[in-house]
């Protein structure tokens, strides 16, 4: 799925903060990684053409020939929405789902690039639960541009949701009538999907980032956010003994508000849907390397929670630092989904 649809081949993931990059080599048998990167995106360079640049210069010096493209909507450009629509036929339905989704935004049909994807079907009230998304047509053209601008074809402009189920579905087998929740813990917001037998079944935005994070270390140790941020990396929540009743309280109490939302959120599907229970989270995202954070999240919730590796069915190239990409790999699922995405 995505709001411009065709086969991509490098993976690239824009964040407020960092930009991750996947490249793989496919063919028949197992997909290799052949390249991955992230560097961070120093605030000074957040415009459009800056981006390009960085882009440009990663691919360079990571030696990426690959020309055409994937990457992900989200933040203030993306619109999303979960509806429920009664049972009706493709063509109609789309005609619904854009016009919701002009009803919510408020912006006109012609203005919007439109994708949904029908989560389910109620045989008890006849109605289809539907994830929809949206976006400026402006929105859609400039991030072309930036590609372009950076020596690159953009291909698929997708969402966080279709990029972490294209990764969970290559890496994992799902067992019949099991749920399981994708969390992707981004900067500034959290996506949670809620995902069975290769079908999304409910999408949520949540307004909790790693930047949260970071301001609360930040203040609690008296320091700018660079050096919260080194903090943060090497302790996560296991804080030494005597930051445990400042930093230590607050950092857990922060992330149990997210916990509360996640426990929501399920809470949400299963009424409004009547869906079953959440097996096992898996969370992703530059922050769910934060030491701690899984086991924290399994005990508030009461639900298993674990890392996800986008590279558990993929080999990594011989020419890469295996060590060292295992490290971050929990923070490449969504470039690494987009990579996956031109085999479907």
């Amino acid at each position: 799925m995505g709001l411009l649809a065709d086969k991509s081949l490098v993976g690239v993931h824009i964040g407020s903060h960092s930009l991750k990059v996947v490249k793989l080599k496919t063919g028949a048998g197992t997909p290799v990684l052949s390249a991955a990167f992230t560097v961070q995106v120093p605030q000074e360079r957040a415009e459009m053409a800056e981006t390009a640049t960085l882009i440009r210069d990663g691919l360079k010096a990571h030696k990426i020939k690959g020309k055409r493209a994937a990457t992900i909507l989200a933040g203030h450009a993306l619109i999303s929405r979960q509806l429920s629509l009664p049972v009706m036929p493709d063509k109609d339905l789309r005609e619904a789902v854009i016009w919701e989704m002009r009803k919510e935004t408020g912006i006109p049909a012609e203005e919007l690039v439109i994708d949904y994807m029908v989560s389910s079907a109620s045989s008890i009230d006849n109605k289809l639960s539907v994830a929809a998304f949206a976006s400026r047509k402006t929105e859609a053209h400039s991030m072309i541009s930036l590609f372009k601008d950076a020596g690159l074809e953009l291909r698929l402009l997708s969402v966080t949701s279709s990029a972490l189920l294209t990764v969970f579905n290559h890496n994992n087998t799902w067992e019949k009538g099991v749920n399981y929740a994708l969390l992707a813990i981004a900067d500034k917001t959290s996506t949670l999907v809620i995902a069975s037998q290769g079908k999304i079944l409910f999408v949520r935005e949540i307004t909790f980032g790693g930047e949260d994070i970071t301001r609360t270390v930040a203040a609690g140790i008296r320091k700018d956010s660079v050096e919260a941020e080194e903090y943060k990396k090497r302790y996560g929540l296991e804080v030494p003994t005597e930051d445990a009743e400042t930093v230590g309280v607050a950092m857990r109490s922060l992330v149990e508000r997210l916990c509360v939302e996640i426990y929501r959120s399920i809470d949400y599907y299963q009424a409004q849907f009547k869906g079953g229970p959440v097996s096992t989270i898996y969370i992703t995202g530059g922050s769910s390397l934060i030491i701690g954070i899984d086991d924290f999240i399994a005990e508030t919730i009461g639900i298993s929670c674990f890392r996800h590796d986008p590279f558990k069915n993929i080999k990594i190239g011989s020419s890469l630092d295996s060590e060292a990409v295992r490290a971050i790999a929990p923070s490449l699922n969504i470039a690494t989904g987009l990579a996956l995405s031109r085999q479907r």
